[in-house]
Parts: C-alpha cells; structure tokens; sequence
C-alpha cells in the first residue's frame, strides 16, 4: 500500500457507485429518501445538483440512504465524494455520513460543511455523544478552494478515521471513532443537503454538485499503514531576568519544520526558534520560557513566523500556531500564521489584580476567597446554597500562588444552622505540559461572619466540591402579627439546616398572620412573636404547627421547632414544646383557671386531699390539685386542669374532640400514654411531668395532640 499520507484506490473494492450517468436521477436502490421541493434535485450526464433557493424560502434540499437501524447502511471502509460548491453564507452545502439508528446526538461524521462564503475553507467534523448525553463534536478545518471539483474522501476503519482531499491526507484522528455494527456500533448511511442554514446569502441560490458518490471496502490481507508518530514537544529556556515570558507554540509540519523569532516590545529576544510539537496530536505543546527584565504594566511580545511551506494541499501546508502567551503569570491567547508574518500579544506584568465581587440580595452572607490557574482563558464557576445557584457563571481572576484572592460575597436569606455550598468548576483546560493547566482553587469561607474550618479546596478538573458552612446565631427576632385589642406573646427558636423552620398558629382555631419563620436559634436565645387579635379574657386554646421539617445526615443536620413559652393577659406561662418533625402543639393561654370569656360554666377547685370534683352542663375547668381526685365534667365542653404533684387521678367522662386536658407547667416531652384496665374499666392512661403523676380517662381509646393543651 502507498506510504501513509497519500490514499492508495487499488487497497479497495467498490461495493456500490452512483455517477449519474444517465437522466434518471439518484439510484433509489441506494438512495430512497429525498427531501425538497420539485426541481431542486436534477441527475443526469454525470452530475447531480442540488440547489436551495430564496424564492423558495431556501427550502432545504437533500438525500439519504435509508436510516433503518444500527445494522442498515455501510460498515467500516472508504466513502468518497467528487463534488464542487458556488458561493453562498450559512453552512450552504453539506455532505457526510449519518448515524444508521438516526439517533442523535450521535456519530454524525460530517466530511464537508462550509459557512464560508468564498468557499475558499470548510471543515469536517467528527461528532459523538457526550456523557451528559448532549453533543460533542472535534472539527478539522479544510483550507483549498471549494468551487473547483475535488474528491473528499473519508476512510473508517477500526479506531481511526483518515481524510483525503484529492487523495492526499488532510487529517487522520483516533479520537471518538465510532464502532460499526458488526463490532457492537451502529453503522453510517450517506447523506447530503444544502441549505442556507439562515444566514443573509451572497446570491440567490445556494448549489451543490456532486459527480460521484461511490462506498468501497479494504481488500482482504490489506493493512492501513500506521501514521508517524508525533514527536514528544520541546522545552526551551533562555534569557535572564526578573520577568518571566512563557509562550506555547504547535505546528503542522512540511518539509521541515516551522520557524518562528520573538520580540518584546520590538526588540528580539534569542535568536530562531523551531517548532517541533504537531498541532492536535494530542500531545501537547512546545514550551519556550524567556527571562528578561521588561518590568510591570503592558508589553507586546511579536511572534514572527519565517518560513512558510505549501504544497498545494492541506496535508502540504507548513503552518505556526501560538496556543497562548504568559507574562509574570498573566495568560492571553495566541493565534494562528498560516502563512509569513507576525502576530501580536498584548500582556501585562504582574499577578492579575483581585476583583471583589458581591452576587444576590438579603441578608445572610457567605464570602468565598477565590483564586485560579489560567491557562487560555480563566477559569469560570458557579456557587448554589442549599441546592440552589446564587447568580449566574462566575469568572475567577487572582493568581493563584501570588498571595493576592478574589473575595465573592454571596447575598441570600438563609438564615441560621448548617448550609451545603456547592462550588462547581465548569471549564478546566489542560494542554499537557508545565504550565499548560487551568484550576480553580478556594481558600476561605465564611458564613455570616464565622470563618469555616473546611473552607479550602483545590478543584483541578472540571467537577464540584461540596462544603458544608454554618453561622453564627442570629439575633432573635421580635415583631408583631395581627391586629386587636388582645396579644398573645409566643417565645419560639429553632434548629436551621437548609433553611430556616417555618410554622403557622391558631388561637381558639383561626389562624393569626400568615406562614412565620423562626429567625432565633435554639440555646441561642427566643424569637419574641406577638400575635394581636380581639380573643377577649378568660383562657384560649392556641396551637403552632411546624410545616417544613428537614433532615439529612451527620450532626447538625436537622431543622427543628421550639415553642419556648407565652404570655397572655398578663399570665405567663412556662409551657414549652419540642417540635421535631411536622406537626403541631397546642396549648392553653391565660389562666389555666379562668373560663374563657363569654362562658356559662363554673370553676371546680379540688383541696389538697383526695376529692371527687363534678362540674355542670355549661363549659366549665375543673381543678383537683393535689390527691388522688374523681373528676366528672358533666355536660359542655370541659377544661381538666392538672400539675405536678397533684398525684393519680380518675377522670370519668372525657370526650375526644369537646374536652382537653391542661398540663400546666409540664413539659410535652415528659408526656405518655398507654392504654390500661383498672377494676374492670378499661381506658388510656395518661403520665406527665417527673413525679410520676397520671390522670386515667375511662372508657377512651386514644387521645391525640388536640386532647392535650399545655399553660
């Protein structure tokens, strides 16, 4: 076979061909499927055109082999195309292979798109799935002349993908080449298309001919030559000083390789320079380091390319590329020569300067000292609290290394407790030499004012690290809800993680204000909340319910209500209530022994001896004190009030839903209940407090949260 670099016809065997010898268009057997309006696809006389047209809309015009599944079309082999563009913008004329599946994203091999409008340059593009299931795609630019009728051709075999123009190579890639069916892939189908892709043309018509398509397969026994192997890149140092100039250079190589001199501010530095790393081999690029004593402020560093090569295809084309320039640390892009001639960099002495930042609004704070590794760009990131972005993409600007950090202040309402920050790098870069690697690295966190131990990390590709922060306790809140003559002053804290608790209260059952939240931590001192409404005296039931519980892993993560105490007309109460999951504790305000304004009942009030206490049929309290009481509440619906101390009692006629009990002074977390029999009744009975003091209410099944009020 011809050495590698120049395609060798007599390795293949034509498999099918259409050269539109006749005037009977496309051969369906090959080609079922068209798509355009009638006249913009004409065969015959060797040549097919296809054509899109302004009058038409530039309709698109095209045809394929049939996409019938990963096993239908052609496999591994040659693919060839004689073909010739006119003018127009947009992609205009393409052709290339489409996945067999019709799957995309997917490996779509495209061998010619053009949105040049001269078509004097198109490209090939390689595409393939990405791992987030989007496209990807590597593209190889094609430099000759459109117009004229050349032979693109495209040879697919096992783990490489070589190009021709005219036979002559132009690009030969390992990389994302697909599998065909026969070994677990999917195979291609030929397609081509012309369309003005929605740019503003030059003409009225965009056109594509094409003068043969053909498929062909290597000849058994026949071995695809292995390519040269890419020299391993240069690194060069030269030149004294203070100052520090790093330049990154790749070539395409032809008879000989490209040479190139340096100027700072017009005067050379060292004498000619050769490139030796090939551009997109994969393995790098040249490093030239120069030491000199140019200073701070901006330089211009002039890359001189000497010695230009074209031997009249794009595989003969001497050319220098300058990946990026750096000056005492500060990294700006390079371009392409592609012929003799110079190209400018402008740099800047010294560590790039810091740029503090604040993002969002409210009023937590979460500040992040934020430093990178540029290389071709600086590094760009994205910060989310609690699973949530604050602001958009971020870009980094201090050098890492020069002592120096951007400090981003983050706004938002996240109140107290435990956070997850979330610190995604997005666009890490890497060209495979010293120097030629971008990272993001953090170097502090605090969160309203507290500096967090865990706040370093050093992302040094692409991914998130996750941290979680926790501030300090915020003041306790004091405000007001409602309006009204009467006001019910709550005492409420929380445990925050991921947010702030958030809880809704009733008074005698209507809801006052709307959904609170909790601002105080619990420990850390009481949220003063004072709900105003027209309850009047006398005793009301009032319950807080907790709407928004939250619970991860580890300490601290955990959100949690506390009902601390109340007040109401001048009767505090120390009743309190631990809220830890979604659900509600109700309470007694006012004077346990007041009936409520309005009533018809009476106060029963037990001594301190054993009593049997019987109320009447209005809303009355009933009172046993001390002793092991008999209660019987009678008609109405009844208040029993009960304390430590006040020893074992018997309550005949409890109803569920219309009477409660009053714990007054008792903790809910001290309260159980068991269902008993005691001389042949059965019941629930119910323990509170620490002495160990129950009430047994006869005859009752269950008894929920409602049931039990604490003043």
């Amino acid at each position: 076979m011809a050495t590698f670099g120049t395609l060798d016809p007599a390795s293949y065997s034509l498999v099918w061909r259409d050269n539109f010898a006749d005037s009977s268009g496309l051969d369906r057997g090959i080609f079922p499927i068209t798509w355009g309006n009638p006249g913009d696809i004409v065969a015959g006389n060797g040549v097919l055109t296809i054509t899109s047209r302004a009058s038409e809309g530039w309709a698109n015009a095209g045809f394929i082999q049939s996409p019938s599944g990963a096993g239908g079309g052609e496999g591994y082999g040659l693919y060839s195309v004689t073909a010739a563009l006119n003018g127009g913008e947009g992609i205009g004329a393409c052709f290339g292979l489409w996945p067999a599946d019709n799957v995309w994203p997917g490996a779509e091999l495209d061998m010619l798109e053009s949105p040049d409008a001269t078509r004097s340059s198109g490209y090939s593009a390689i595409h393939s799935r990405a791992a987030n299931g989007g496209n990807a795609y590597d593209s190889y630019v094609l430099t000759t002349d459109l117009t004229k009728v050349h032979t693109y051709s495209l040879d697919w075999e096992p783990g490489r993908l070589t190009y021709y123009i005219d036979g002559q190579m132009a690009y030969t890639t390992t990389s994302h080449v697909p599998l065909d069916y026969a070994h677990g892939g999917v195979n291609e189908t030929f397609a081509a298309q012309v369309t003005n892709a929605g740019s503003a043309p030059v003409s009225q018509s965009v056109s594509l001919k094409i003068y043969d398509i053909s498929y062909s397969q290597l000849n058994p026994g026949v071995a695809v030559p292995a390519p040269p192997v890419a020299p391993v890149p240069g690194w060069v140092e030269f030149g004294s000083g203070p100052d520090t100039l790093i330049l990154w250079t790749t070539e395409n190589a032809y008879n000989g390789d490209a040479q190139y001199t340096i100027k700072v501010d017009g005067v050379q530095v060292g004498g000619i320079q050769t490139a030796i790393a090939w551009d997109g081999a994969g393995k790098g690029a040249d490093m030239v380091t120069v030491h000199g004593s140019w200073g701070g402020g901006g330089h211009v560093v002039t890359l001189t390319f000497l010695n230009d090569a074209y031997g009249g295809t794009p595989a003969q084309d001497r050319n220098l590329y300058i990946d990026g320039v750096q000056y005492d640390g500060n990294w700006v892009p390079g371009g392409a020569l592609l012929s003799n001639g110079s190209i400018d960099a402008a740099v800047n002495g010294g560590a790039i300067a810091p740029v503090n930042s604040t993002v969002g609004s409210g009023p937590d704070q979460l500040v992040l000292l934020i430093s990178q590794d540029a290389w071709e760009g600086n590094a760009l990131y994205t910060v989310s609290v609690d699973g949530v972005q604050v602001g958009g993409t971020l870009t980094a600007h201090a050098s890492a290394g020069s002592g120096a950090h951007d400090v981003v202040t983050l706004l938002g309402n996240w109140g107290g407790g435990q956070h997850a920050v979330a610190l995604s790098f997005l666009n890490d870069a890497w060209g495979g030499g010293a120097g030629q690697d971008r990272n993001l690295h953090l170097s502090g966190v605090s969160y309203d004012g507290v500096a967090q131990a865990n706040g370093s990390a050093d992302l040094l590709s692409t991914g998130t690290v996750t941290l979680n922060v926790a501030g300090g306790p915020p003041a306790p809140a004091t405000y007001s809800v409602g309006s009204g003559p009467d006001s019910l002053l709550l005492h409420i804290s929380q445990d925050a993680w991921q947010g702030s608790a958030q809880y809704i209260v009733t008074v005698d059952g209507q809801q006052v204000g709307g959904t609170l939240t909790a601002t105080a931590l619990h420990g850390s001192g009481s949220d003063s909340v004072t709900l105003n409404g027209s309850w009047g005296s006398g005793s009301h039931v009032v319950s807080v319910s907790f709407i928004n519980d939250a619970w991860g892993t580890g300490a601290g993560a955990d959100r949690n209500l506390y009902v601390d105490g109340m007040s109401y007309a001048g009767t505090a109460s120390a009743a309190s209530a631990s809220l830890m999951s979604n659900g509600t504790a109700w309470f007694l305000a006012g004077n346990p022994a007041a009936l409520p304004a309005g009533n018809n009942g009476h106060v029963v009030q037990g001594s301190s001896g054993s009593d049997q206490l019987v109320g009447t049929a209005g809303n009355d309290v009933l009172i046993g004190g001390p002793g092991n009481d008999g209660l019987t509440g009678g008609g109405g619906n009844d208040n029993f009030v009960f304390a430590q101390g006040d020893g074992h009692d018997w309550l005949n006629d409890f109803t569920h839903g219309n009477d409660h009990l009053v714990l007054k002074g008792i903790a809910a977390s001290t309260v159980t209940t068991a269902l008993v029999t005691y001389f042949g009744t059965a019941g629930t009975d119910v323990h509170y407090g620490t002495a160990g003091d129950s009430v047994f209410l006869a005859n009752v099944w269950a008894v929920s949260g409602a049931d039990i009020l604490y003043a």
